[in-house]
């Protein structure tokens, strides 16, 4: 992966950060689809009985309780490898 990501235009640390970024996103993708004991709309309203956004998760609770998971995991590859395409791409910054 560091490699490819070297191939696209990333090295050092910013090769490592997008690395930590795409192997953390797969790992909580797979861990999200491990059976729990309750269900995940009983999750997102316990949460949201507690959260001042709640309103927001409980009007969003049925589509946040049947994602597909494939879709899902995709969607959110896709936007992670856009912002590591446009970070290759953008002016190097110097950092302090």
């Amino acid at each position: 992966m560091l490699s490819a990501l070297a191939d696209g235009g990333l090295t050092g640390t910013d090769a490592v950060h997008a690395f930590d970024t795409l192997l953390m996103f797969t790992f909580r993708s797979v861990l999200w689809e491990i059976p729990r004991t309750s269900t995940v709309r009983e999750r997102l309203i316990a949460v949201a009985a507690h959260d001042p956004a709640s309103a927001l998760i409980a009007e969003r609770a049925g589509e946040l309780a049947h994602r597909d998971p494939t879709e899902y995991f995709r969607a959110g590859l896709a936007t992670i490898l856009d912002g590591i395409r446009a970070q290759a791409r953008a002016p190097r910054k110097r950092r302090s």
